[in-house]
């Protein structure tokens, strides 16, 4: 495409050069500028390679600078060899030239403005182009990476947020549910008793639970431990055997419900001790401490000789449990730490301590494993402590605390 154009040019432009007429009719050259003109709008990206170097990548405000510098150094050196020509002597033996074989003269000039025109009109269109396929192509770029990332988003993660929280919700509640027993956990408990060794007395009840251990402490009169000398076991319970002078005992139960007991024969001991041994109740034993209302093997024997040794009390039992009955007032200690309480119920005196009592005399006590002593006595105004050795003075007032 441009071919026939470009023979005409070539034709008029030599013709000027040497002062003759073209041997092609200007009418033929504004026939062949017409038609490459409309050729060229016809196919706005197809400029020829001679004309306008288009690359993929080319700004538009490049090839608008590369268009009009290239119009601009063709019209200028039309203008000068026009003024070269007008001022140059016109040969005598050369008849003037008529309308017919004139030279192009202003219609070379016409038809040089008409190219650059098209021409840059053409490298505008091609250089919009251009970029609106950039962009274009950019836009497919983006759009194809969110479709992947869409994509790849959805397979990883098929769940919304708040989906995933509601799945964990009921996969827990779906594993809580499981969870024996059926009607929820257990409450966890830690109890003292005074076992009685009377014949026809009931045996104490121990309550244990799938999942829980419960640990039993054997205990004498004064709080020290009592060693066992072997164990029966009834029911489907696990009680591993206890280490030799071991006084503890522990059990864990087989099956959700079930019922059984323990039959203990300790050292020093003629009696057995009993226990019956409960699975799947509201309440489960962590700790268990039985008292044996004697004096063990190991029992420690106070400097101060008392009146008697009880562990079968229901008051006293309850403060060494901090169970305080109701109607008993809290008494105000003073001279020791806050270990030391004690209280009136009704005429006696309960004095609550992990301290050895000295002064004054007792009627009653009980121990429990972890040292702590109940006192039972009169009403008195001050106590003689010893605290690992070092004696210690504390008043009681009924100023209440």
């Amino acid at each position: 495409m441009g071919a026939n154009l470009v023979q005409a040019s070539t034709q008029a432009q030599n013709a000027i050069n040497v002062g003759a007429a073209p041997t092609t009719p200007p009418a033929d050259l504004k026939a062949a500028l017409e038609n490459e003109i409309a050729q060229r709008n016809s196919s706005p990206t197809a400029i020829p390679s001679a004309q306008v170097q288009m690359q993929p990548t080319t700004t538009l405000q490049a090839i608008k600078q590369k268009a009009a510098s290239d119009v601009d150094a063709a019209l200028s050196a039309l203008q000068n060899d026009n003024t070269q020509r007008a001022a140059a002597p016109q040969p005598t033996e050369v008849a003037a030239p008529t309308a017919a074989t004139a030279p192009y003269g202003g219609q070379n000039q016409a038809a040089t403005d008409a190219l650059a025109r098209a021409l840059t009109e053409q490298a505008q269109k091609a250089a919009e182009s251009a970029a609106f396929a950039d962009m274009q192509n950019a836009e497919l770029r983006e759009k194809a990476n969110n479709d992947a990332f869409d994509a790849a988003t959805r397979t990883t993660f098929p769940l919304s947020p708040d989906q995933i929280k509601e799945v964990m919700r009921k996969f827990e509640d779906t594993q809580y549910a499981v969870v024996p027993p059926s009607y929820g956990q257990p409450k966890g408990e830690v109890a003292v008793t005074t076992v009685s060794l009377d014949p026809g007395a009931e045996p104490p009840q121990i309550d244990v639970a799938v999942g829980y251990v419960t640990t039993m402490a054997i205990l004498d009169a004064t709080g020290q431990p009592w060693p066992i000398q072997d164990i029966g076991v009834g029911g489907n319970f696990d009680v591993p055997t206890p280490e030799a002078g071991s006084h503890i005992i522990r059990i864990s139960p087989l099956t959700r419900f079930g019922y059984g007991n323990l039959s203990i024969r300790l050292r020093d001991l003629a009696t057995p001790v009993t226990f019956r041994v409960s699975a799947g109740n509201d309440t489960v034993h962590y700790r268990y401490d039985a008292r044996i209302p004697r004096m063990g093997p190991n029992a420690k024997l106070s400097l101060i000789q008392k009146n008697k040794i009880v562990a079968g009390d229901d008051v006293i039992m309850a403060v060494l449990d901090n169970a305080i009955p109701n109607g008993s007032k809290k008494l105000k200690v003073t001279g020791t730490d806050k270990r030391t309480a004690a209280y009136m119920i009704g005429e006696r005196v309960f004095v609550r301590t992990p301290l050895t009592l000295l002064s004054p005399s007792w009627d009653a006590s009980v121990s429990s494993a972890d040292g702590t002593t109940v006192y039972e006595m009169g009403e008195t105004p001050v106590l003689l402590l010893s605290d690992q050795g070092q004696m210690v003075r504390a008043k009681i007032s009924d100023d209440g605390a």
